[in-house]
């Protein structure tokens, strides 16, 4: 894994498990380490960056589990991972730019984006198929599934 990945997790680890509701923690950890390990994989196949990838999916639901507040989400989260990802890891202003732009815009999944925009996205509907069945999906998300399967 990558050096800035692993400084990443291991920021999520501890500032969910220093969460007062273990069990909202549990459920944000498993879901930021998926997203993040499905984004890094579909990064690959597409020829792009899976450090990165796996950076965006670790944090792209951040605020959301720090706050329990859901709308906004992933404007707040982008705003979040802007102000931590310049502190503790080596990443530069582009690949923040990148990351931080895919984290904002991956709830908005009936628009096509960039690229890395799109594999956040997907990334993020792959998981939620997994942990919640497909049944749980919005239709929009349905549609972005049917690609990979």
């Amino acid at each position: 894994m990558n050096h800035d990945a692993e400084i990443i997790r291991t920021y999520i680890f501890e500032t969910l498990g220093a969460q007062y509701d273990q069990t909202f923690a549990k459920e944000g950890l498993e879901h930021l380490i998926a997203v993040g390990q499905i984004a890094a994989f579909l990064a690959l196949k597409q020829n792009l960056n899976p450090a990165l990838a796996m950076i965006a999916g670790y944090l792209h639901d951040i605020a959301f589990y720090t706050s329990h507040y859901h709308p906004g989400h992933a404007k707040k989260s982008a705003q979040a991972a802007q102000e931590i990802l310049p502190k503790i890891t080596s990443l530069n202003a582009a690949d923040i730019v990148q990351i931080t732009t895919a984290i904002a815009k991956h709830s908005d999944k009936e628009v096509t984006d960039d690229h890395f925009s799109e594999i956040l996205k997907d990334a993020d509907v792959i998981s939620h198929a997994v942990a919640d069945g497909i049944k749980a999906l919005k239709p929009v998300e349905k549609e972005r599934l049917q690609k990979y399967i």
